[in-house]
């Protein structure tokens, strides 16, 4: 047992719950890294560009479920009375299973338009339709506190993915049929530790009348954080769906190679994100600022360290052993330039995510929402632009002017919001009729 007594043994705790949090995510990213290098090089330019861009588009998908289900499930689990709890909770799980449905058909037919063949398609369509269930199942875990089994989750999922992804290397197998079989498999094995009890949940609420009910958790969550999400999608990721439109999969294959760098970066962000999104909302019914401002400064902490290792594991990889992951029919110099890029957008991503987190735990939706919508219009103006006047590759300049814009603005409002709340804790301790705890969280 972690002794909590005192600031070492707090800081402790959060370090240990941190690696808890993280572990899983890390293990089930690192297999699919495994994967997608495999992949890199057993297919060609146009297959892997094409895996590459389901991948990221199913990647999205995530984004989507935590607007419209995660983030939502995680307020109402810990900010409303038990009763109105329950009956969000129950039409988020019902919504939830319809519309993963859709994600399947979705993605069978953006298989079959990038031609990978019926097959393919049809397995990557049933896995990302299965892995954004998932996705809310890990989200329940966390905010009734169990977090040891979204944990024992991403590990199942990880140790299912490795295997698969040897058996694809050893036998040398150059199908994105096989591949998308695997992550299949690994997304339906890691359902199980989440148990029976949770399943019955979330079979049960698949009824007209919860699904129907969903309609409060999109009027007062789900809608605005849904616009943010969309907008913020065009502010990161426009490159990838313009270079593919504009000049087709092999075009976008070197760009989505050189992001592979900072794909370990970007998985522990989420999972850290999902992680504190459930512990600031917490913090923040409690009216504890000074708790809330060590979460934020250690969570930076953790995502400084883990850039500049990302940073010095890239510059080994380049400087001595480029070969020993990207094939010769890859232009050295041109990786070299995306993957600098690429690590300029995650050190904007790592400033601006804490303050992200934050605004969401409070519920302020409709504020991330605007402020990604211009981010976004900056990014849908440079990378068309710098694409066609450039080439494919000058497209993520565009994305990194957009993320500068999104984190100047998100920063700017949480420092407001921040001061904010500070003043109401101390109005509160002056005279405690002054605030209750739902006004505190009031959501704008």
């Amino acid at each position: 047992m972690l002794d909590s007594s005192g600031r070492f043994g707090k800081i402790t705790i959060k370090l240990y719950r941190y690696g808890l949090a993280a572990i899983g995510p890390v293990g089930a990213a690192a297999t699919q890294f495994y994967l997608l290098l495999v992949l890199l090089r057993l297919l060609s330019k146009d297959e892997f560009g094409s895996f590459s861009f389901l991948i990221l588009s199913s990647q999205f998908c995530f984004g989507i479920w935590s607007a419209l289900f995660c983030a939502p499930l995680v307020v109402m689990m810990n900010q409303e009375t038990q009763e109105i709890a329950t009956e969000r909770v129950r039409s988020i799980l019902g919504a939830n299973i319809v519309l993963s449905i859709g994600v399947a058909v979705l993605f069978f037919g953006l298989g079959m338009w990038l031609s990978i063949g019926t097959d393919a398609a049809l397995l990557f369509g049933l896995f990302a339709g299965t892995v954004v269930v998932r996705w809310v199942a890990r989200a329940h875990a966390y905010a009734a506190g169990k977090q040891i089994r979204t944990a024992l989750s991403d590990g199942v999922y990880a140790l299912t993915l490795f295997v698969g992804t040897t058996v694809i290397f050893v036998q040398q197998i150059d199908s994105i049929v096989w591949a998308s079989g695997m992550l299949l498999a690994s997304v339906i094995a890691g359902y199980i530790p989440f148990g029976t009890a949770y399943w019955r949940q979330q079979i049960g609420a698949v009824r007209p009348k919860a699904v129907l009910s969903y309609h409060a958790v999109w009027k007062k969550h789900a809608g605005w954080s849904l616009l943010g999400v969309i907008t913020t999608e065009a502010t990161s990721n426009s490159h990838a769906y313009i270079v593919t439109a504009l000049y087709g999969p092999a075009a976008f294959a070197p760009i989505a190679a050189a992001a592979l760098i900072i794909r370990p970066i970007m998985v522990i962000v989420k999972a850290l994100s999902e992680f504190e999104r459930a512990q600031m909302a917490k913090t923040i019914v409690q009216r504890n600022f000074s708790a809330l401002r060590q979460s934020l400064w250690m969570f930076r902490g953790m995502l400084l360290l883990v850039w500049i290792g990302s940073v010095g594991l890239a510059f080994l990889l380049f400087a001595f052993f480029p070969a020993l992951v990207f094939p010769a029919e890859y232009d050295l110099r041109t990786l070299q330039i995306v993957a600098t890029l690429w690590l300029s957008i995650a050190a904007v991503r790592i400033v601006r995510v804490p303050d992200n987190i934050f605004l969401q735990s409070s519920g302020y939706f409709k504020m991330l929402a605007f402020a990604s919508i211009f981010s976004s219009g900056v990014s849908l103006f440079l990378v068309p632009v710098l694409t066609v006047l450039n080439g494919p590759v000058w497209s993520v300049v565009g994305i990194l002017g957009g993320e500068v814009v999104f984190a100047a603005a998100i920063i700017q409002r949480a420092l407001k919001r921040r001061a904010t709340m500070r003043q109401e804790v101390q109005d509160s301790a002056s005279d405690p009729g002054v605030m209750t705890a739902a006004q505190a969280t009031k959501i704008e």
